[in-house]
């Protein structure tokens, strides 16, 4: 499908850019799905399954803030407790007290057994996530044109699950450079997630990027959810590609109230696009008129 652009400013040219910053969950990986289906049946039956996301979104979005440095499998455990009301916020959950936070944060670096615990089970589901069916490819298509930097709320442990599924089929990964919540010590849409995603590409641009010198501008970020990335690039001053995602809940209402773009907004996002493929397309295409052009020069 042709691109939604922002009227605020003229269109650039896609192929200015040199690196893509992507969020994974929900943009690359199918996360809805995955956590409708641990979290659907604490819900009354019949309760229709955006209103299940928008209650996850809104607590995962209050409690991330407020626990910035916890692991992500630690933030889920406390999602499926506040959610089967076992807990809140104000009173750590069972399973998540000092000690077991300490031992749980420790099991990020070793493999986790299956746990009877369904809040313990959620938490270390991530990296069985499935990619949508057009992510491999279309990633495989950018990577021929650009860096490609992820920059997810997640922990290390739970992406390199993920990560091996995004490196089919050969096993070569299409990053450049992974960058994580753990590894940063905030979630976004902290502004601190970008701005060290931004340092860390200026300071390693001379030794593992193919552009040197990288310049803010160059940078394009790619996501679905409006609350956790287009919006704060758009404040930083980087163009964006909101991956739309037909169907998708939390991308555009992450807090389970009134849509992100008001009354007579102007699109946060430089370009929107359906699916991933369609952005991988819109780029090739975008790449093949600039050749062409100078070809006839």
């Amino acid at each position: 499908m042709s691109p939604a652009t922002s009227s605020s400013s003229p269109r650039p040219d896609l192929t200015h850019h040199r690196v893509l910053v992507f969020d994974v969950y929900g943009t690359l990986v199918d996360w809805e799905s995955a956590i409708l289906a641990h979290i659907a049946p604490l819900f009354p039956k019949n309760t229709p399954a955006e209103d299940v996301l928008k209650a996850y979104a809104s607590v995962e979005a209050d409690l991330q803030a407020r626990f910035p440095t916890e692991p992500y499998t630690a933030i889920l455990e406390r999602v499926w407790n506040r959610l089967a009301k076992k807990g809140d916020a104000e009173v750590v959950p069972s399973g998540i007290g000092e000690e077991a936070a300490s031992t749980s944060a420790a099991a990020q670096d070793q493999d986790v057994p299956r746990s009877d615990d369904p809040a313990i089970a959620f938490a270390h589901s991530i990296a069985s996530w499935q990619p949508f069916p057009d992510t491999i490819d279309a990633l495989r298509k950018l990577k021929s044109h650009f860096d490609l930097v992820v920059l997810s709320n997640v922990d290390d442990n739970s992406f390199r699950g993920t990560h091996q599924l995004l490196s089919q089929p050969d096993g070569v990964s299409p990053f450049t450079l992974i960058l994580t919540a753990q590894q940063i010590g905030t979630y976004k849409p902290d502004p601190a997630s970008l701005t060290t995603a931004l340092d860390r590409i200026r300071t390693l641009s001379s030794t593992h990027f193919r552009t040197k010198d990288i310049q803010d501008a160059q940078v394009l970020v790619v996501a679905n959810s409006l609350f956790h990335d287009i919006r704060p690039a758009n404040a930083r001053g980087l163009r964006s590609v909101w991956i739309r995602r037909p169907g998708s809940v939390v991308g555009v209402e992450p807090l389970g109230g009134d849509s992100l773009l008001g009354a007579g907004e102007s699109h946060p996002w430089t370009w929107a696009f359906d699916t991933m493929s369609d952005f991988a397309d819109a780029v090739e295409h975008a790449f093949g008129a600039r050749a062409g052009d100078v070809s006839r020069t």
